[in-house]
């Protein structure tokens, strides 16, 4: 059984990038990234101790990479799928993700 990350708290960085990139807010995204609902994240992968989450803003109708310290939960950053170098993440990953999150908030 894999251990499970202590709770997402949102670096100064992280806050710098919610700030720039997302509609959302600080306390929105750490909801995300700290709920149980398995269907809101996507865990792309873990590079030296970092792990690499996909979500969805439907605020900004698109999806971004939170990168979380594993040990101690903090949010280091928050990407654009595009500029996670470590994570190459398929188009068809992050549009079947963004069209199964539009139709979870139509229903």
């Amino acid at each position: 059984m894999t251990p499970l990350t202590p709770n997402a708290v949102l670096s100064d960085h992280a806050s710098l990038r919610v700030f720039d990139r997302l509609s959302l807010s600080h306390r929105e995204i750490v909801d995300i990234l700290n709920s149980e609902d398995p269907e809101l994240t996507l865990t792309l992968g873990v590079n030296k101790g970092k792990k690499h989450r996909l979500f969805y803003s439907e605020k900004d109708d698109e999806c971004f990479v939170a990168v979380q310290d594993e040990h101690d939960g903090t949010i280091i950053t928050i990407l654009l799928p595009d500029f996670d170098r470590h994570c190459r993440i398929s188009p068809d990953v992050i549009s079947d993700f963004k069209l199964s999150r539009r139709r979870q908030s139509c229903v």
